[in-house]
């Protein structure tokens, strides 16, 4: 199989840098958003990703937050894509519950690296970044999205929330049957806070055993 990963908007694809150790049987791609700025609305971020995912011939895609996004619209757009495997990672299908402010939940380093990362990177997507927060998800556009098939893979936070509710206040409507899973402890990015337990619900996603062989009955970070 080959996996596309799409990392969010002001993100540099390295935050999937454990991807390879945790998913040795995947074939990995890996794509920046493209500089200088050219992609100004989800339409045309959609489009870029279906292009990438046609030069890569991937099979599926792990997009984080807008990547994730982009990757649902995609499937919004050209329904002929939905057969393309799908995890979502912390992207919100309605106006984000006040609870996931956090970027990151308790790991200093990670929140020293993620900082800088997006001063670094932010200002070099205005454009994306002012359609991004326009986006207005309807009840349409979240039902064609989640016929995709898609799952999720969501930072837990501080816990006090069942994982269903989690999901609802993520957008997810209570009767969607797409699989939700949660990542205790951790904020937006959960592939850099708690990685082997993020990959190891990717790997369900993908349709793949929940540890690689390589890592089972081995402590994974």
């Amino acid at each position: 199989m080959k996996c596309l990963c799409v990392p969010g908007l002001a993100c540099a694809s390295d935050i999937f840098e454990h991807a390879a150790r945790h998913l040795p049987e995947v074939e990995l791609a890996f794509v920046d958003w493209p500089l200088p700025e050219r992609l100004d609305s989800l339409d045309a971020a959609a489009r870029w990703v279906g292009a990438q995912v046609d030069a890569v011939g991937a099979q599926a895609v792990l997009g984080h937050s807008l990547g994730g996004l982009a990757a649902l619209h995609l499937a919004v757009m050209e329904p002929r894509r939905r057969g393309l495997k799908r995890v979502i990672a912390d992207t919100f299908l309605a106006e984000p519950h006040p609870m996931f402010r956090n970027l990151v939940w308790d790991a200093p380093p990670v929140a020293k690296r993620v900082d800088a990362m997006l001063a670094r990177l932010r200002p070099k997507f205005p454009r994306l970044r002012a359609a991004a927060m326009a986006f207005e998800e309807t009840a349409d556009w979240v039902d064609a999205a989640l016929r995709s098939g898609a799952s999720f893979v969501y930072g837990g936070r501080g816990g006090g929330v069942s994982d269903r509710s989690l999901a609802i206040r993520a957008g997810i409507p209570p009767d969607a049957t797409n699989p939700v899973a949660v990542v205790p402890g951790t904020g937006h990015f959960p592939m850099l806070e708690a990685p082997a337990a993020f990959y190891a619900h990717v790997r369900v996603g993908l349709g793949l055993s929940a540890a690689p062989a390589t890592l089972r009955g081995a402590a994974a970070s």
